[in-house]
């Protein structure tokens, strides 16, 4: 019962493996030769069943923990009809394949483990006689090499990897949900900002008036003269402006001239005289003396006709009648 319960907690798992496939001549337990050519052929029988069994073995084991293996005889030539017990047992082996380039068959037998120990039995034409030898296998890795298989191997590996995924889900999302309450605690601070924003917009106005350009403030400064304390002729704004334009430069004084047109109010050169005064009287002036010139010439072409047409009359109509 110890050795089985060992066997069992070392059995294989649902899978296909390749393994080192070693003949015996003797049994490998108790060493005893079951062959007829007894002591005295050990040393031939082991040379002839080595030369009879092919290095490499497949190893099935099914998801219901069955285990079969598949040994390949070479020398299919020279052998006839191969037999087989495991672990004392008969048992009915299939035929797999057969290579009759390389003289070889597959023989697949179903074993209580890959411990199990074969015996084949089989007449060897050569020497006229049954052979009996004995088969273990060892070093099992995974793959089957060139052996035909017939298991299915599931993939528990892919089954625990989807668990696991599903498992991670859950608490994706349950962390979520925290996130969708702090949704509005976010949203909060963004409902003042209208009140915020007012203040934002009174900082640029006064900004703006204290660093603008002198054309700006100028403008700004007539416009505030006008509103705050407003006067009944345009001449006295002018000369507010003109006063304060002085204190500023050249450049505020153009300014001033600038928006005083715009604004109809009276413009003043550097000395104090009124621009639209001088601009009138050069006007009237050169009226005048455009005047002049066509009436002096009116009247020259009007001698000018007289003294032609008295020259006319005299020299030659009154003549000729």
């Amino acid at each position: 019962m110890a050795g089985i319960t060992s066997v069992q907690a070392l059995a294989l798992s649902n899978g296909i493996y390749i393994a080192t496939a070693t003949p015996h001549y003797k049994y490998p337990v108790t060493g005893v030769i079951e062959d007829s050519g007894g002591e005295g052929s050990a040393v031939l029988g082991q040379s002839m069943t080595e030369s009879a069994l092919y290095n490499k073995a497949l190893v099935e084991v099914d998801n219901k923990g069955n285990t079969y293996i598949t040994i390949r005889l070479k020398l299919m030539d020279n052998i006839e009809n191969p037999e087989f017990e495991v672990d004392g047992k008969s048992v009915s082996a299939s035929l797999m394949q057969e290579d009759y380039t390389e003289n070889t068959a597959d023989y697949r037998m179903k074993v209580p483990s890959e411990k199990s120990i074969i015996k084949c039995s089989m007449y060897v034409v050569p020497m006229g006689r049954q052979v009996k030898f004995f088969i273990t296998v060892s070093d099992l890795i995974s793959g089957s090499g060139d052996f035909i298989t017939s298991v299915t191997v599931d993939k528990p590996a892919a089954t625990t990897k989807k668990a696991e995924t599903t498992t991670t889900k859950k608490p994706v999302s349950t962390t979520k949900k925290p996130d969708t309450t702090k949704a509005p605690s976010t949203v909060a601070p963004s409902t003042p900002a209208p009140v915020t924003e007012a203040p934002v917009t009174d900082a640029p106005v006064t900004s703006s008036l204290e660093t603008s350009v002198p054309e700006t403030t100028a403008a700004t400064t007539v416009s505030e003269t006008t509103t705050k304390s407003p006067q009944p002729k345009p001449e006295s704004t002018a000369d507010s402006t003109v006063s304060e334009s002085a204190t500023s430069g050249n450049s505020a004084i153009s300014s001033v001239d600038t928006t005083s047109k715009a604004l109809g109010i009276q413009e003043f050169d550097e000395n104090g005289s009124s621009i639209a005064e001088t601009s009138v009287s050069q006007s009237t002036g050169a009226s005048g003396s455009n005047a002049g010139i066509i009436v002096l010439i009116i009247v020259i072409i009007a001698a000018v006709a007289g003294i032609a047409f008295a020259v006319w009359y005299f020299v030659f109509f009154k003549k000729k009648k």
